[in-house]
């Protein structure tokens, strides 16, 4: 079961503490907006000895499912159907944790990134000319 998932079907039953002791102390409202997040630990290294660069993984809105398994270090769109999903690796996340140091600006990027990412394609953050390969 997601994360995303047991928050909705079992909001009573988050706790600040491993033994369960010390409840959540908010509620979580029925509309809340949940921003699917991925933290890809130590890829940025292996990236770095492939291709290079800052060992960021590149951005393409065009892979679709599990056609970024023919792209190493490329990720796309996991499954649209259930929304979109925020991956960072080691070097991006670094940028948006000491970059944008409030949950406040944390949260209101990720809004315009999916945008951004839904729509070109992007190498650390970096918008990049499209591709003959495929259209941008």
């Amino acid at each position: 079961m997601g994360a995303e998932r047991w928050i909705r079907e079992f909001p009573n039953r988050l706790f600040l503490d491993k033994l369960c002791t010390i409840p959540l102390p908010i509620t979580i409202p029925a509309n809340a907006i949940f921003h699917r997040v991925v933290v890809a630990h130590d890829v940025s290294r292996r990236c770095r000895e492939v291709l290079g660069g800052s060992g960021s993984l590149m951005l393409d809105s065009t892979l679709i499912g599990d056609a970024h398994l023919n792209m190493p270090f490329t990720i796309g769109q996991i499954n649209p159907d259930k929304g979109y999903v925020h991956v960072f690796d080691d070097t991006t996340l670094d940028i948006v944790m000491n970059t944008l140091d409030t949950i406040s600006a944390r949260s209101s990027s990720f809004t315009p990134a999916t945008a951004c990412r839904r729509s070109a394609r992007a190498a650390g953050g970096h918008r990049l000319p499209p591709s003959p390969r495929s259209p941008a």
